[in-house]
């Protein structure tokens, strides 16, 4: 499977305990927190929040495209419902095949899953909510994307992914090639995640490389393939589908993402 994303802002929500009950109201972006249970929440924007959002700058008209990718950083597991403002903008899509105005995702802890969107607009702010709900706590997120139409650059590229494979006798994961653009500032870093089909993260591996405008990993030469190795504990399970997420990120924290899936 070949879904190529460009993305061009971050974006991280948290609840963080703390020694009372912290109630937020449209602090980045949550309109209504509550917890049970004598819980305590407070929000954060960290990249390790208990539950981060990554947020597509801009999405083009009648393209499916990821519109936020979701992860659970808690250790529960969540259900994140994600919903258009205005149904007549768009249409949203899951990983499990649903799709319309409103979807819903389950997310075990540590697992990442994206929503996408076919804009059905353009030249306008879409907005959406994303409604989190766990054993002790609720809150709603709001977020917004621009649509466009037209052939648009963003500030990181993905050129080519290629030769992914789940390596079930080497217990590893290969990338071949691995090709990148930075069109507006130095590069930072290509980061490089494996989920199992229940979209828990089972391999991780960043590749520091600043201070370029290109990023190349030909397996080759000085450009070697990538290898990913599972993490600790984990033994790639034949029969199993593996997704691979690349993200290149630039030093202003501008990204793109591409995946693509390989069975063991």
């Amino acid at each position: 499977m070949v879904d190529g994303k460009r993305l061009t802002r971050r974006s991280a929500l948290g609840l963080v305990a703390t020694g009372t009950f912290v109630a937020a109201s449209e602090t980045f972006g949550f309109s209504n927190t509550t917890a049970t249970r004598g819980s305590s929440i407070d929000v954060v924007a960290d990249s390790d929040a208990y539950v981060g959002m990554l947020v597509s700058d801009q999405v083009k008209k009648n393209q499916q495209e990821t519109l936020v990718n979701l992860t659970n950083n808690f250790d529960q597991t969540i259900d994140a419902t994600v919903s258009l403002n205005d149904c007549t903008q768009g249409t949203l899509y899951a990983p499990d095949g649903s799709s319309g105005c409103s979807v819903t995702v389950t997310l075990s802890p540590g697992a990442s899953k994206t929503v996408d969107i076919e804009a059905a607009v353009s030249g306008v702010d879409v907005f959406f909510t994303v409604d989190v709900t766990g054993p002790d706590f609720s809150f709603q997120a709001t977020r917004s994307t621009s649509a466009v139409s037209g052939n648009t650059e963003g500030a990181v590229t993905i050129d080519k992914v290629q030769k992914f494979s789940a390596n079930a006798n080497q217990n590893d994961w290969t990338i071949q090639t691995v090709e990148a653009t930075f069109n507006d500032n130095f590069s930072d870093r290509v980061e490089y995640e494996v989920t199992d089909s229940a979209g828990n993260v089972v391999g991780t591996y960043t590749d520091n490389v600043g201070d370029t405008y290109t990023y190349s990993r030909k397996g080759q030469g000085n450009d070697p393939a990538i290898t990913i190795q599972p993490d600790d504990g984990y033994t790639i399970q034949p029969g199993e589908t593996y997704e691979l997420t690349v993200i290149a990120w630039d030093v202003l924290d501008n990204f793109a993402t591409e995946t693509r899936t390989d069975t063991a």
